[in-house]
C-alpha cells in the first residue's frame, strides 16, 4: 500500500503518472468546457475588479457615479460634431 509520504515523493521526485483523463478532458467530452471555461473567466475578472477597487479605495456607488460621468461625457463629446 502506498502512503501519502510515499505519493508526495513520487511526484516531488517525477516519478508521478497520472492515470485517467484530465478534468479539463472530462468536462469537454460531458460538454461542460465552454460554460465552465466562461464562468471561471467572468470570476477571474471580478476578482480583478474588487482586488482593484479595493487598493483605490472605490466602492459600487463611486463606480456608478464615474461610469454616469462618463456617459454624460461621450453625449457631449457626439454632440460636439
Amino acid at each position: 500500500m502506498t502512503t501519502s509520504v510515499g505519493v508526495i515523493a513520487s511526484v516531488a521526485n517525477g516519478l508521478f503518472d497520472p492515470v485517467g483523463s484530465t478534468f479539463e478532458s472530462w468536462l469537454e467530452e460531458e460538454g461542460l468546457l465552454g460554460e465552465a471555461t466562461e464562468h471561471a473567466v467572468k470570476a477571474v475578472i471580478s476578482w480583478q475588479l474588487q482586488k482593484t477597487m479595493a487598493e483605490r479605495g472605490l466602492s459600487k456607488k463611486s463606480m456608478r457615479a464615474a461610469r454616469l460621468v462618463g456617459k454624460k461625457i461621450k453625449i457631449d463629446l457626439v454632440d460636439a460634431v
